[in-house]
């Protein structure tokens, strides 16, 4: 069983094994990222890429790079939302079937969420 923590994380905001893969890709990274790079090595199209680097920038994920305007950087805006997806790595890397397995029992679901997402404006945190 996955914690309700990396569930409502993965119901909120993945529709598919590779946008996962994607988002942890980018989470490696401190360089930036463009859509081709990425479909390069995640071996998908550049415009599923591209809608899914944008849906992550909408939900708070990535952020455009300030030095490459085509490309994205990891940059969860909160804590909160950075803690997710920090548990959300820890448990593919150590039960990726069940990542998996949950990803394709609730695909309605990924669709549904990721459409009120991009309603949502998420706050950061404020800076002290």
């Amino acid at each position: 069983m996955l914690s309700p923590t990396v569930e409502k994380f993965i119901k909120d905001n993945i529709e598919s094994v590779w946008q996962l893969e994607l988002l942890l890709y980018a989470r490696a990274r401190t360089d930036s990222l463009g859509s081709h790079e990425l479909a390069a090595a995640l071996y998908t199209s550049p415009d599923a890429v591209e809608n899914a680097l944008n849906h992550f920038e909408r939900v708070g994920l990535l952020k455009k790079c300030p030095y490459d305007q085509a490309g994205f950087i990891y940059s969860p805006i909160n804590s909160s939302l950075k803690d997710s997806v920090d548990q959300t790595a820890t448990a593919f890397a150590a039960r990726k079937v069940a990542i998996i397995q949950y990803i394709f029992s609730h695909p309605d679901l990924a669709r549904k969420s990721t459409s009120e997402h991009a309603k949502v404006h998420p706050q950061p945190e404020n800076a002290d």
